[in-house]
């Protein structure tokens, strides 16, 4: 079974997402997923939205998920463009 370009069998189950919680190896995204998506780069006004969930204008780039980084490389996280709008889907805390 597959959704969004993830398949259930990689999925965790609640007793190793407890193991992996525990033993602080959990990472909430896997590196495969985010790094099949397009690099889209967002200047610092636009980053500093994504990070507070604000749909953005996006012409640029067609419909699909992509990994949002700010104008120095830093992840920010995962958005979805739908219908011209980049809307957040992940967002990590800014430092």
């Amino acid at each position: 079974t597959r959704s969004c370009g993830l398949f259930l069998s990689d999925s965790l189950t609640f007793e190793a997402l407890e193991s992996q919680v525990s033993q602080g190896t959990f990472t909430p995204l896997s590196p495969s997923l985010v790094l099949k998506q397009p690099i889209l780069s967002l200047s610092p006004i636009a980053a500093q939205r994504f990070s507070w969930g604000q749909k953005l204008p996006e012409s640029d780039y067609p419909d699909g998920w992509v990994q949002v980084r700010d104008n120095c490389d830093r992840f920010l996280g995962i958005g979805e463009i739908r219908e011209g709008l980049l809307r957040p889907k992940v967002v990590l805390p800014l430092e």
